[in-house]
Parts: C-alpha cells; structure tokens; sequence
C-alpha cells in the first residue's frame, strides 16, 4: 500500500446549478405492483432522463434510491433539461403507458462542495427542499434560478410565494413551471385586512395541518385526512367555534407561533400534531396549545393499529372537546363520530380526493374525480364520493375549467348531490353543492332551502354560510342585509379560505345592489386582489365605476376583459348569467352600467 491510497480525496467548491429528482409515491408504487414500478423506472431512466441530461450537458453526481442529482453549469441548462424531462413523461402518450408514475423536480443554484464521490452544501441542501414542495408531475424553481433566467429563457412560471421546510431557517421563494397541460395553481386566500379579530364568546378552536412522519411523502393525504376527520366531528358541536380547514391548513410548513397564528385567525386554542404511518400501524401525537400563551393545556399520544384510525379519531375528539368546551358532553362526541365513514377503503380514497381538490388547479381535480370514480366502483354506497364530485363541478364551473354546458349541464350536479344525500342525509357538503347547483339555474326557493339545511347541519361550515348568503345576494332587496351579515360570517370562519375572492365578489354583488357603489367597488378589488385570473369582479367592477360616472375608467376595464376574453359580449353574457338573479331589474341594473362601459352587445 503506498502512501497514495491514504490522501484524502479532492475537494473543491464551486457554483453550480442542482436539479434534484424523485418519483413521486414511490414506495406506495413498488407495494402496489414492484414489478410494473421497475419497468416504468428503467424505461424513464433508458428513455427520457438519462438522453436528456446528456443532451444539455449534465452530471449526475449522486443516485438516492428513486431519485438523484445532476449538477449543471449553468441554471438556463438546467431548467431546460427538467422541462424537456417533465414534458416527455407527463405527455398522454407516457401516462397511458407508465399511469401514476410522475417525478418531482426542484432546481437550484448555490455554493456546493464537491469531492470525487458526491457533492454537499446548501446548494444542494435547497434543491433537495425545493423538490419537496413540487407536485408530481411538476417542476420548481428557486428564487435566484428564476432571476438568471430573465430574458434567457420563454416558459412561464408561476410565483407560489414563501415556503417553509424543514431545517431551514428562512422561508423559500419558489416559482412552479407552467407548460401547455398546467394551469396555474390557486393559491391560499391572503387574510383581508379585516382589523384584529375579536374572540367569540365560546370557546374557539384551529386545527392545524398535521405533519407527516411517514418516510413516504405521498402519506400526506393521509395525515390532511386524520385533521379534517378532527375538523368535522368538532365542527358539529354548536358551543364550539370551529375554524374551517381551508384557513387552518394555511399554516402547512410553517413554524408554530402560536400567538400570532391564533391573532390572525381570532381563536384561543390551536390543535397540532403529527403522524406516523408505518407497517400496519398508526401513531398519532397531540397536543393542545392556548394560544395567547403558547402553554400546553393537554397532550396525547396514540398508539394503535392501523384498522383502528376510526377509534383513535373518536378519542382526540373526545378529548379536545373535555379540554376546550368543559360542558359538552361524551354522548355528542359519541353523536358526532357518526359523521364519519366507517370503511377505511372509502375513508382512504376519499381523503387522498380531497387532498387533490385542494389545489383547484385542472390536474388535480381531474385526478380526485377519478378517485371517487374508483370508490363509487368499489363501494356504491358512499355517500361522500357523490358529493366531491358535484363539488368538483361546481369547482370547475365557478373556475371556468368546465362551464355548465349540454354536456356538462347543472342537473348533472343536482342528481349528484341528491345521490349522496339519499345515501346520507346528514351530508351538509352535499346540500352546499346541490344549493349552488339549484341557484344558477333560477330555482332560488329550492337553492335557499338547501343552503339553509346545511347551516342547521353544520353551524360552523364557512361553505354553508357563504352559500346561502350568497343565494341571499341575489335574491332581491329583502335578502340583500341578510347576505352581508351571511358572507360575513362565513369569512369570520374561514378568512384564509381559497374562495374567499369569490365570496368578496358575491359581497361586492349585495352592495351593489342596494346602490352602495363605493363600499360595492371597495369589495370587488378585493375580490381580485385575492384571484386575479377571476374575471366576473372585473366586469363587475366595471359596471360599478360606469354607474360612478367614471366612464373612461370603465371603459378600460371592458377593454381588459375583451383582451383576456374576447368572446365576451351582452347576448352571451345575458344567456349564461341573468337566471341567478332572482329580479330581472337586479340583472338590468348590471347590464346597463356593462353597456356605459362600452361593452359589446353581440
């Protein structure tokens, strides 16, 4: 042996560009069939991946398991090797030959330190988090690849904000990659500036977004599902004032201030705790915080076996409710429990629905319609899968994504969330979607009916609220105070729900129509303040500032509309719109300030 075989190996440092990449749901793949999850591998790796990285002059520096990492030199090589990767294996060609097998990708560039086997640093360290945050299928960016990428590259990307991830101490900028076959994701509602938020007079509670402990990230829709089941039985308890998930999840990969957290949603206590899946067993940890204080008033750890996750749900609830709101009593918790669904493989699919709907975005509502496609399939009888699809689309129509057509027409959603209701008849969600439903297409009667069923179901459901103070909105002058205090207090409940835009919209709608046009203009830009992409605020806000004699102002905004859809015009505006008013004057009154802005008759 000579003294060569002793010396450390070389090291140097250097700035490079890291994509990190794995196959997103690996483990749950290989368990579901090895053998089909190895082939799609090698042909992904022999195919695509290994071709495109040779093509724009990547590394490899390091394999880790499913995934690896490639040093480029430059951050335009990089993207442009993800992009030609993501687009090759999400193309329909792919899919219908590997389905389910998607990869996720994260770039960065940074300081990394590299020796003759591997490479480390916090370059390398980022990409790894970055990759984390992105769904599968898609590809993020950090902050510092996006800036030297400015005029270099055409893809659009997407500005999905701040991220917190573990072990780092600052927030991550990210950009997600928009192709042809994406749709940009709706992001979480920003609270309005509504002032600090008063407590209410009994006791209130969040439940925050669960974290997963599982090694599979793709288990995470299975720790979002054990909080919302919580989110649920709780909500069903009138003394208890119960954040809805949509706010509450807000909170995911931040860290815990519980005073802050508590400010911004007006609430004393947050629930928060964690999940480990592993083999056939579950274990929950718990712990109650009061927020002001950040002190733990109880804590809980909950070891069971996985056939169990329903029981184990009944006791956090049963215990949070003995903690929070001393005077209930174990008989509701018993009475509440009953809400849920009993067979874990309707409970597991449409939980994984759900955490698919929460992104809004096409891909993933057209993959939660397939889950509760397969559970209607396999379990006839769920109630709940019948009502996420009429959710799905009400989703789609209120996103432009599928509007009610004759192919697509509202009674399709009817007869779904009529099926779920016949199945359970205490499915609020479903009377929320048959309400919408029932309103767009003129029954304002059957559409208040429903809403208001829903509200006596569920009196903490921000959705029931909003909807039936939105039925209120355009149900004439005698429903019009009733809706502001409606939407109101849905936004009370929820002030960080996704559709919050939407209800200040329907806000702005209420005002408008009592002649308050400056309080209608002010809720309207907050409406696009939260969904830019919406356009019903816009025309809206047009006619508003027509009807405020500022001609020219509306005018542009007409203009903006045309732009951004140039089919728009009064006859199709007319056909697609005037049933959800109650009074064909409400509609006129809309129209004419649409036609002093200059817009189009036909």
């Amino acid at each position: 042996m000579t003294a060569s075989d002793h010396q450390p190996p070389r090291v140097s440092s250097r700035l490079a560009a890291i994509l990190a990449a794995d196959v997103a749901g690996y483990t749950r793949l290989m368990g579901d069939d090895g053998q089909a999850t190895l082939a799609a591998w090698w042909a992904s790796r022999s195919e695509v991946i290994d071709p495109e990285i040779a093509a724009h002059q990547g590394r490899i520096v390091k394999h880790t398991g499913d995934g690896f990492l490639v040093e480029f030199a430059t951050a335009s090589a990089a993207v442009a090797c993800g992009t030609a990767i993501q687009q090759r294996l999400t193309d329909p060609s792919w899919i219908r030959q590997y389905p389910d097998f998607l990869y996720r990708i994260g770039i960065n560039i940074g300081e990394i330190v590299a020796d003759d086997e591997d490479v480390y640093g916090n370059g390398v360290n980022l990409a790894a988090r970055i990759m984390s945050l992105a769904e599968p299928g898609s590809l993020w960016i950090s902050a510092n690849i996006h800036e030297q990428l400015s005029g270099k590259l055409q893809p659009s990307f997407e500005d999905t904000g701040n991220h917190w991830v573990k072990n780092v101490d600052h927030p991550l900028h990210c950009f997600r990659l928009l192709t042809g076959r994406q749709s940009p994701q709706k992001k979480p509602g920003r609270a309005l500036d509504f002032g600090p938020l008063s407590l209410p007079e009994k006791p209130s509670i969040a439940v925050l977004p669960f974290e997963n402990l599982s090694r599979d990230q793709d288990q995470e829709f299975f720790s979002d599902g054990i909080a919302e089941e919580i989110i649920t039985a709780l909500s069903h308890f009138r003394e208890l004032f119960v954040i809805a998930r949509n706010s509450s999840f807000c909170y995911r990969n931040t860290p815990l201030d519980a005073r802050k957290i508590g400010q911004e949603l007006g609430v004393k206590y947050l629930l928060e705790g964690s999940v480990r899946q592993a083999a056939n067993r579950v274990r929950v940890t718990i712990q109650l915080i009061e927020a002001e204080s950040g002190n733990q008033i109880w804590a809980e750890r909950y070891d069971r076996p996985l056939d169990d996750i329903f029981l184990v749900q009944d006791e956090i609830t049963a215990a949070v409710v003995t903690a929070v709101g001393r005077n209930i009593t174990l008989s509701e918790a018993e009475k509440s429990a009953r809400h849920q669904p009993r067979e874990m493989g309707v409970w597991q699919l449409t939980a994984r629905a759900e955490w698919y709907i929460n992104s809004m975005d096409r891909d993933s509502l057209t993959r939660a319609r397939e889950l509760c496609l397969e559970c209607i399939r396999r379990y006839p009888a769920s109630a709940p899968s019948y009502s996420l699809l009429a959710f799905i689309s009400v989703v789609e129509n209120l996103y432009g994504y599928n509007s009610f057509s004759p192919e697509n027409p509202p009674e399709r959603t009817i007869e779904l969330a009529r099926k779920a209701m016949t199945i359970d008849s205490d499915d609020e969600r479903a009377r929320i979607y048959l309400a919408y439903s029932l309103w767009v297409i003129g029954r304002h009667d059957a559409a208040h009916q429903e809403a208001q069923s829903a509200v006596k179901l569920n009196p903490n459901s921000a959705a029931a609220f909003s909807a039936l103070g939105i039925v209120h909105a355009y149900s004439g002058s005698d429903g019009y105070d009733q809706a502001v205090v409606l939407l109101d207090k849905a936004m009370r409940l929820s002030p960080r729900d996704p559709f919050l835009g939407y209800w200040c919209m329907h806000r702005g709608v209420a005002e408008l129509l009592s002649f308050h046009l400056e309080a209608a203009e002010a809720w309207f830009r907050r409406s696009l303040q939260q969904h830019a992409q919406f356009l019903s605020p816009l025309r809206l806000l047009a006619a508003t500032t027509a009807h405020r004699q500022k001609i020219e102002k509306a005018r542009q905004m007409i203009r903006q509309v045309e732009t951004l859809e140039p089919s728009f015009n009064l006859q199709q505006y007319r056909q697609r719109v005037a049933p959800a008013f109650r009074h064909q004057k409400d509609f006129d009154y809309i129209v004419s300030g649409l036609q002093l802005a200059g817009a189009r008759e036909r």
